[in-house]
């Protein structure tokens, strides 16, 4: 029995001391696993730290790029509130509706206004509650621009710009009510689906509005815009593109014409203006009017509708005070623009505030000289000058008095047309921009030119003139 029970310890002290190796290697292959491990992390994290220290370096330059910022900004930081407002409102002052040297208005970066938000959040303030840097935000109507609409602040006036497809408002569909300029190219778009998803007090608050339509869109536009224009009491500055023959059905709709103050009407044939000219009455507010000319393939025609507008133009309302005539795609249209200066009445040259001619080229230098002896309330003059040696015989008699004259721009210009600045009477003219001028002309005569006929004013006149090739050159001319 004694033996039996010694051959038991034996046998369990045998079997315990097995159990104990087999934990052991176990424990064994463990440990070699984890060191394994321990040194895949260990290379792990020396790549790691090879992969953080450019961003190490990047960040030390960050840092101390931000302190030199800080340090410039500083004073910034300290400038009062009325005069940092004053500050923005000078830089963004309001600008001339009229301009003749800025007829087509170039928006507002619309990173700008944020920008200024950036330096601090004394300017983060400002800007927010300056409703001038916010006039001319532009704003696609798509879904990356959604958050533009959202960051836009309550004295904004965006312009949302639509082309091809109505679907595209949706995403700005409730953020949209500070939109105060609507652009739409109605190319392949069903206008009623357009108006569809556009909230209906967009429409209430829309001070700006350029469409082109097609025929198509036109027939939509009569069964849903004589429902809608009504609504937009705000509208004062319309700009239309056309197709062929759409004018008659487009002045028809149902809409108050009279509070239109400024009309741009591009890609237009004579046709269409002399269709045009049955409804101008229409716009008796009309200050500003822009109409560029599309060309025919034949001379004939374009006389023929040269002598069409020349009709049409004596209808011109009373309150028109700027007028541009621009004429596309070669000397056809340029043609019918010969005889539209020709035929224009007096009268209507003699309200004028501003006139654009960059389309006159086929023009004579006795014409131009006509009209500025009538236009005798013109403040801003753009115009090519003709090459004509009839012009220039006569050109020491200063017979045309512009007394309200202050800008002046003259386009391809060279030096043996400056009989223009010697026949100029302008004791109040400011600033005179001469543009695409020969690179190796005699400059020398442009100088002396100029000096003749602003001298005797007495004022401090801006003179400049650039060419129109990579040769630029800039010439400044200052009189006190």
């Amino acid at each position: 029995m004694l033996i039996h029970k010694k051959h038991l310890e034996v046998r369990d002290k045998v079997l315990s001391d097995a159990g104990f190796r087999n934990e052991l290697i176990l424990s064994h292959r463990e440990l070699e696993t984890s060191k394994a491990l321990l040194c895949d992390y260990e290379a792990a994290l020396v790549e790691i730290d090879r992969q953080i220290a450019p961003f190490l370096v990047r960040r030390a330059r960050i840092e101390e790029r931000l302190q030199t910022f800080r340090i410039a900004v500083a004073p910034h930081k300290q400038i009062p509130v009325e005069l940092l407002s004053k500050i923005f409102a000078h830089c963004d002052s309001e600008a001339d509706p009229f301009h003749i040297d800025d007829r087509r208005p170039i928006p507002l970066n619309t990173l700008y206004p944020w920008a200024l938000g950036q330096v601090c959040s004394l300017w983060r303030c400002v800007s927010r509650t300056d409703s001038g840097l916010w006039r001319n935000i532009t704003v696609k109507a798509d879904t990356s621009s959604e958050h533009l609409f959202e960051l836009l602040p309550p004295c904004a006036s965006a312009t949302l710009v639509i082309r091809d497809s109505a679907y595209s408002v949706t995403s700005a569909r409730n953020i949209i009510p500070q939109v105060r300029v609507l652009d739409i190219d109605m190319g392949t778009m069903d206008i009623k689906s357009l108006f569809d998803y556009l909230p209906a007090d967009i429409l209430g608050d829309l001070e700006d509005l350029h469409i082109y339509l097609t025929r198509d869109s036109i027939y939509h536009s009569s069964m849903v815009l004589p429902n809608l224009l009504p609504s937009m009491g705000s509208l004062r500055s319309l700009k239309l593109g056309f197709a062929a023959n759409v004018i008659p059905q487009a002045f028809s709709l149902n809409f108050p014409w009279d509070q239109i103050v400024s009309l741009d009407i591009s890609r237009v044939y004579a046709v269409d203006v002399v269709a045009m000219s049955n409804y101008i009455q229409k716009f008796k507010s009309l200050k500003s009017l822009i109409i560029t000319l599309m060309d025919h393939d034949e001379a004939t025609l374009a006389i023929a509708d040269g002598w069409l507008i020349m009709q049409a133009f004596r209808t011109l309302p009373q309150s028109l005070c700027s007028l541009t005539i621009e004429a596309r795609y070669g000397d056809f249209s340029s043609k019918s623009m010969h005889l539209v200066l020709e035929h224009m009445q007096p009268e209507a040259w003699a309200r004028l505030l501003f006139l654009d001619l960059t389309a006159a080229e086929t023009a004579k230098g006795a014409m131009i000289k006509q009209i500025l002896r009538h236009c005798v309330q013109l403040v801003r003059f753009c115009s090519v000058i003709p090459h004509d040696r009839e012009s220039s015989i006569d050109h020491r008699v200063r017979d045309i008095a512009l007394p309200h004259l202050t800008s002046l721009r003259l386009v391809r210009i060279e030096p043996e047309d400056f009989w223009i600045f010697q026949c100029l009477r302008v004791p109040l003219l400011k600033n005179i921009v001469l543009e695409n001028l020969h690179p190796y002309k005699d400059w020398n005569l442009y100088i002396s030119t100029v000096h003749e006929m602003i001298t005797s004013s007495g004022r401090t006149v801006h003179a400049w003139a650039e060419t129109g090739d990579r040769f630029t050159k800039r010439v400044d001319v200052v009189v006190v």
